[in-house]
């Protein structure tokens, strides 16, 4: 069956390769000219098919590019924010401790009521003795 296939794969590529028409395909294979015509179709819905499948597998492959670029890109500017967090923390920590020691050193009463707000606000820094 696969060999029969080939045959006709060669037989319709050459008769296209060297411009043959379909009356000389005939006469060189002795086939009849209708026998030509459907093998030609064959070999033409066979050569589409596996086309489409090729197509197919790569826009398969396509997507599953473009969803891990894209969440690449979104791990990108989560780490970016984060870090920016992280940045924003240390600021706000470094502000609280130094208006916390200025406070002490300055002995106004309102620290308590400062520290107060502030651990609401993070309460498990100030636990940490932040």
């Amino acid at each position: 069956m696969r060999a029969d296939f080939q045959r006709k794969v060669a037989i319709v590529l050459e008769a296209e390769r060297e411009g043959l028409s379909a009356a000389e395909v005939c006469r060189k294979y002795g086939i009849k000219r209708q026998t030509y015509y459907n093998w030609r179709r064959e070999v033409t819905r066979a050569g589409l098919l596996l086309m489409q499948e090729q197509l197919a597998r790569r826009e398969e492959g396509a997507e599953e590019g473009a969803v891990v670029a894209h969440l690449q890109q979104a791990k990108a500017q989560l780490e970016e924010r984060i870090e920016q967090l992280e940045r924003a923390r240390m600021v706000w920590e470094l502000r609280y401790k130094l208006l916390r020691w200025h406070l002490e050193k300055t002995g106004d009463t309102r620290l308590q009521k400062i520290v107060g707000e502030v651990a609401k606000l993070v309460p498990e820094r100030l636990e940490n003795g932040a």
